[in-house]
């Protein structure tokens, strides 16, 4: 009997253990905006992402919220040219101006798609398909993922 009384708490701990991982993940999925993206890659969770960048936010810190991305040499210049027209076109709402020097990272999801100006390894500012997104400036004390 006490060993059937084991192996009944044994089972019920293994179960409360299983229900509480699959709490955190819910919890995680709710409440982090990187994490939803990571996982879905749907639109909302890539704005919700990208909702958290800010004005001078390190290349690395923007790569660890959305991941790694490197354009093709023909699908550069086109990111290029397209941002050294909207500059030219709109000087009032692209103030960073465009340098042949930016690095420009591009993210997309099936309907949306999202370019990010650096500069001197730095955010400088953003476009896309919906137009362009003025960034508040980076708040140091709450510069971590979040």
């Amino acid at each position: 009997m006490k060993r059937r009384a084991w192996l009944a708490i044994g089972y019920l701990a293994t179960e409360a253990v299983a229900v509480a991982v699959v709490l955190a993940v819910i919890w995680n999925l709710y409440h982090s905006a990187t994490f939803r993206y990571r996982v879905l890659g749907t639109d909302n969770s890539m704005r919700a992402v990208l909702g958290t960048l800010q004005r001078g936010m390190s290349m690395d810190e923007v790569q660890t919220r959305l991941g790694q991305r490197h354009l093709d040499p023909d699908s550069e210049y086109s990111v290029r040219q397209g941002l050294r027209k909207l500059v030219e076109t709109y000087p009032e709402i692209f103030v960073q101006g465009y340098e042949d020097s930016d690095a420009i990272l591009v993210y997309s999801t099936r309907s949306f798609r999202y370019g990010l100006q650096f500069r001197d390894g730095r955010l400088v500012g953003t476009c896309s398909q919906r137009g362009a997104k003025i960034l508040p400036p980076v708040d140091e004390e709450n510069s971590e993922a979040r």
